[in-house]
């Protein structure tokens, strides 16, 4: 550690765990620190996180900087919500550490290119904690302890209002700069550049949020976006995250018959007319079948609906399945909702029979023998 400025490096709890220096010359490497033991491991500490925990809890949100010095003048300058990894990237273990203090995080790296990839990987990190993610950035080729020092608290805050933007705004800005949008083609390497990222958010109606976003910001349909997501995540290895998130999402929410209905006809728009519209109760999924059946695009339906319905539409696209035999499925989608139909006037019949029996109400035949007949009925449908 010699010739180098040292930096006692604390745990959750203020206890000193180990040491960083950085070099007072032109040595490598730049930065120094304790080499890892049992009670100290880069990987699960963060520079200043002691010192920033009551500001965290008052403010709910903390700013993620690249080094020391940047957080040692932040805080100096009040700015105490600051932390910094300890020279590596940000982890899965930091991204849970700052959910257990915090909900939202401002990465706050530099504006050059090393700076941006910085961004990206934590942001594909933390979106694994389900925690809200803003990025920003300084003026090129200034630090945050200069910005400071020359310009101060205030233009700093004012600053980071300004810049602070959405991870989705990030990656969408990010994708342009490297592609631009002025042909087919790079639009294409835009939004492939951008999915990875959506496929991780687990949220559903964040993510539909995002896909929205991305298809406006970069001119392309949104059902084109949701197909090429769909696509990403069925391609995906069978171990990688994005496969494994995107399973949970789709079977962590069973859709009743209707919902199935319209996936089906959405995946077969031949079977519509086999279909009576009768069947349909809720509004929402008579709402669809009508649009689908005047032909009406699923862009343009998707603008039509209320934002609520638009996030269920979308999950409903996002949700792809395949049907060998599409005529039988949706013959036994219709024959659960008649059986569900008859299953509830039983119910309610039997409610009267009980009551009859009881004396509570006068004896009638006619509802009797229609309570035994839907009984027979369902149990010969298999109920």
């Amino acid at each position: 550690m010699s010739d180098r400025v040292v930096f006692p490096i604390f745990d959750s709890q203020g206890r000193v765990i180990a040491f960083g220096g950085r070099t007072l010359k032109d040595d490598d490497p730049k930065y120094l620190n304790t080499p890892e033991t049992s009670v100290y491991s880069k990987s699960q500490q963060l520079y200043g996180l002691f010192q920033a925990l009551p500001a965290l809890r008052k403010t709910n949100e903390v700013i993620v900087l690249e080094g020391y010095i940047d957080v040692i003048v932040s805080h100096q300058f009040g700015l105490s919500t600051s932390v910094a990894t300890l020279g590596t990237s940000l982890t899965a273990q930091h991204s849970h550490i700052l959910k257990r203090y915090c909900e939202n995080v401002i990465l706050l790296f530099d504006s050059d290119k090393a700076g941006n990839e910085a961004t990206k990987r934590a942001i594909e990190t933390l979106l694994d904690s389900e925690i809200s993610i803003k990025t920003a950035s300084l003026p090129a080729g200034i630090d945050l302890d200069e910005y400071l020092l020359k310009e101060g608290k205030e233009s700093f805050s004012n600053l980071l209002e300004k810049e602070k933007k959405s991870f989705i705004d990030f990656m969408i800005k990010d994708a342009i700069d490297k592609f631009g949008v002025q042909t087919v083609e790079s639009k294409v390497k835009a939004v492939n550049d951008i999915l990875p990222f959506v496929a991780k958010i687990k949220n559903l109606i964040l993510r539909s949020e995002a896909i929205k976003h991305v298809s406006e910001k970069i001119n392309v349909r949104e059902d084109a976006v949701i197909s090429e997501l769909r696509r990403l995540v069925k391609k995906a290895p069978l171990k990688s995250e994005f496969q494994e998130s995107g399973a949970q999402q789709k079977h962590t929410r069973l859709r009743n018959a209707e919902e199935e209905i319209m996936q089906l006809i959405l995946a077969h728009p031949e079977c519509i007319s086999d279909l009576d519209q009768e069947l349909l109760k809720e509004e929402r999924t008579k709402k669809i079948f009508n649009f689908l059946k005047d032909g009406v695009s699923v862009p343009e339906i998707i603008e039509e609906l209320e934002e609520q319905d638009r996030v269920w539409f979308r999950e409903i696209l996002l949700e792809e399945k395949e049907y060998t035999f599409p005529d039988q499925t949706l013959s036994n989608l219709t024959k659960d909702i008649r059986n569900k139909e008859l299953e509830n006037t039983r119910q309610e019949l039997e409610k009267e029979i009980i009551m009859m029996r009881n004396g509570t109400i006068p004896y009638d035949n006619k509802k009797f023998e229609l309570f035994k007949e839907l009984t027979i009925q369902l149990k010969g449908s298999g109920k």
